[in-house]
């Protein structure tokens, strides 16, 4: 079986590029001209080092690939539909996550012609025509509505909707929406990522309960009190689900960690490279049991560990992992087609 620390996992985030026709306001790429500079796309040929011999011989069945982005969108890769063939070799599942804007039927058509009935189309659509745009700047509403409706004729279909100030009062009817596009799954989120006074926060019955956890860390850290007693790490890592892969072929923990600069990955950031090492060979690199020691108190932990791992351990009650934690709390999943 396939595992990260001892701990199997069913899944994996690969992020393919860093390309993206989007300016939203909270992601890690808008504004950042290193990226933009440096525009990549993950070679198709790294896929025999992600899935080696010894790796598909460990996949558990039904071992899903997330085509999700930190910095880019996996539909802008520049020979994206060959990449996914390639990919499909493998028999793995396939749950692309995306804006969905600027590429037409044919290419949705062409698009869906190579996934299976099993995989997932995951459309981040943040409120309705008249909204949507407001975070998602430069997103077309038209390009969104044929790539839904051409998705939802095979493959499952997921609208996942954050709320915003502008668009809460859109839910129920978004929802109903995606039900007549026929889209399978419309998941509520909880958005973490607001700031101070921030005038896209919705109202307090959507606060993230990961966004309360950070800011109470936060304090303690600002107050100049040791967090350890009052918090721990449960690392979301190892909730078997979020080991990440970058557009440059690195291997983090999971795709948000790829977001700062850690210590740890920038002294094994070579060898905790596809481009070196099959995911196997990185998989049992005795350097992780460094992070991992790292996790057992939350002043030790990588500075990214602490904002989005990091949990009071008042809010512990009835939960077994950080990854139930959250989606408990702060994701609301619906599915439309039950009976």
């Amino acid at each position: 079986m396939l595992n990260f620390l001892g701990k199997s996992f069913t899944s994996l985030n690969l992020e393919i590029t860093n390309r993206c026709i989007l300016q939203c306001s909270g992601c890690a790429r808008t504004g950042n001209h290193e990226i933009l500079r440096d525009l990549k796309d993950l070679p198709v040929e790294i896929l025999d080092n992600l899935f080696d011999r010894d790796t598909l011989a460990s996949l558990p069945s039904g071992f899903q690939v997330n085509l999700c982005g930190v910095y880019g969108d996996c539909i802008y890769h520049r020979d994206f539909h060959t990449f996914l063939r390639k990919l499909k070799e493998f028999k793995v599942k396939i749950n692309m996550e995306t804006n969905g804007s600027f590429k037409d039927k044919g290419w949705w058509e062409e698009t869906i012609s190579i996934l299976d009935t099993q995989d997932t189309v995951t459309f981040s659509v943040d409120g309705l025509k008249d909204t949507n745009h407001i975070y998602r700047k430069n997103s077309r509403w038209e390009d969104i509505e044929i790539a839904i409706k051409t998705c939802a004729k095979k493959v499952i279909v997921e609208w996942k909707f954050i709320v915003f100030s502008h668009n809460e009062h859109q839910v129920s009817e978004a929802k109903d929406l995606a039900k007549a596009w026929n889209v399978r799954y419309f998941t509520i989120v909880k958005s973490s990522r607001f700031g101070l006074n921030d005038p896209l926060e919705p109202s307090s019955q959507w606060e993230a309960l990961e966004k309360k956890s950070r800011q109470s860390l936060e304090n303690f850290i600002l107050a100049k009190k040791s967090p350890d007693q009052d918090f721990k790490i449960l690392p979301k890592c190892m909730g078997g689900k979020n080991l990440g892969i970058t557009y440059e072929g690195a291997v983090y923990p999971c795709c948000t960690f790829s977001t700062e600069t850690s210590p740890f990955m920038e002294k094994f950031r070579k060898k905790l490279n596809l481009k070196e090492n099959t995911l196997t060979t990185i998989l049992n690199f005795e350097e992780w049991g460094m992070l991992q020691k790292s996790w057992d108190k939350v002043s030790t932990a990588p500075s990214i560990c602490q904002k989005y791992c990091g949990v009071q351990n008042e809010m512990l009650t009835k939960t077994v992992s950080t990854h139930d934690f959250y989606k408990m709390n702060d994701r609301q999943v619906f599915d439309l087609q039950e009976n």
